[in-house]
């Protein structure tokens, strides 16, 4: 196995979900430590693996060609996506049923505002008609007084 230095400098992520978590708490621990020890190199190593934990890359690893990064990681990314997909399919056939729906009803209410103007028109013309026999003098209505 052989050191590629020009590998080292790229940056890849190459540092696995569990890894990254053991490397931030193995981190942490050794930063805490050298706060009680004053030990600079404690220190320096704790730095580097937060550092390495947090960013998911490691230039030794780059270096080695080593990867632990898992293939179920890209399944899980895969598997939201698709999942994402989905709920955009069921949303959008909602949304179009939803329409659908409001526009059934929307024609429904102006049926039943036609009907309404239409009754509104008659009774109207209706009540002009009574009011205009009885200013023209129709005594069609009136009792006769004999």
């Amino acid at each position: 196995m052989s050191f590629d230095y020009k590998r080292m400098i790229k940056f890849e992520h190459n540092v696995g979900d569990k890894e990254k978590n053991y490397r931030m708490y193995a981190g942490s621990a050794l930063i805490f430590i050298s706060i009680f020890n004053a030990s600079i190199i404690l220190l320096v190593i704790g730095l580097a693996l937060v550092g390495t934990g947090f960013s998911g890359w490691c230039p030794v690893y780059s270096g080695l060609n080593k990867n632990t990064c898992t293939p179920a990681g890209d399944a899980a990314i895969t598997s939201v996506e698709s999942a994402v997909a989905e709920a955009a399919a069921s949303v959008k056939a909602a949304a179009t049923e939803a329409v659908e729906t409001v526009e059934a009803v929307a024609a429904e209410v102006a049926e039943t505002v036609k009907d309404v103007a239409a009754d509104a028109v008659e009774t109207a013309e209706a009540a002009a008609a009574k009011v205009a026999a009885a200013v023209k003098g129709d005594d069609d209505d009136k009792p006769a007084n004999g």
